[in-house]
């Protein structure tokens, strides 16, 4: 079992908004470690945008435990993120969400999501993915 403080979490979104709510529910949830990227809002240090494909260069993937990502986003491309992390680290714990359908999801990636919460989000379904894989 992880501790909640100690879980790094990791959340793309190219919407602001949408980024700093998640980053604010997973902390009233007591999930501390939080980083947010999103393109063009955001500074984020570990993220180099490279001819429309984000370059992981300074993230030490290690210490990610988890990965709540768009599965399509504007200006970056949500499929390819998740495709590279997973890459990188076999076992990070990848939630994808979007307005399309799980089963069209799922066939398009494989194994590179681990779960889907389709749009609109239900945070207490959230909550129970991340305590239940987590516990």
């Amino acid at each position: 079992m992880i501790d909640r403080s100690k879980l790094n979490i990791l959340i793309v979104d190219d919407e602001n908004l949408h980024s700093m709510l998640f980053q604010q529910y997973l902390k009233l949830e007591g999930y501390s470690q939080t980083m947010i990227y999103s393109p063009g809002i955001f500074n984020f240090p570990y993220i180099e945008k490279d001819k429309d494909f984000l370059n992981l260069k300074n993230l030490d993937i290690a210490l990610v435990d988890l990965i709540f990502t768009r599965y399509i986003s504007e200006g970056i491309g949500g499929k390819e993120i998740v495709k590279y992390l997973k890459e990188l680290k076999k076992d990070i714990f990848i939630i994808g969400t979007s307005g399309y359908t799980k089963s069209m999801i799922k066939r398009e990636m494989g194994g590179y999501i681990d779960e889907i919460i389709e749009k609109p989000i239900d945070l207490s379904y959230l909550k129970n993915i991340i305590k239940h894989h987590f516990n």
